[in-house]
């Protein structure tokens, strides 16, 4: 990947998270699909501390959380731009399915 779409976090509330993650993980909660720089699974929350992260056959890996609560407040209808993001989140866009934050 180039060195300008590293950071790049891609949130998709309505995929198939069945094809990355099949069996249900005991405390976390389901949400779509995530794509990052490292590949493409299933987005997941932690009922309890509420941490977002990328889950592959059961291997949990951990994501940049300001960009997934970006994504996922863009999905939501919210206003997204640089000033609520934050500088460092870069621009976002406005509906469809998936959601893309860059640094």
């Amino acid at each position: 990947m180039s060195r300008q779409h590293r950071g790049l976090v891609t949130v998709d509330r309505g995929g198939n998270a069945r094809i990355y993650q099949y069996q249900a993980l005991p405390g976390w909660e389901v949400l779509g699909t995530v794509s990052t720089a490292g590949g493409t699974g299933a987005l997941v929350r932690n009922l309890r501390t509420r941490v977002y992260c990328q889950a592959n056959a059961g291997c949990l890996r951990s994501l940049p959380q300001r960009k997934v609560l970006a994504a996922l407040d863009c999905k939501a209808g919210v206003v997204c731009n640089e000033r609520t993001l934050g500088a460092s989140l870069g621009e976002a866009q406005e509906g469809g399915a998936r959601q893309t934050i860059a640094n």
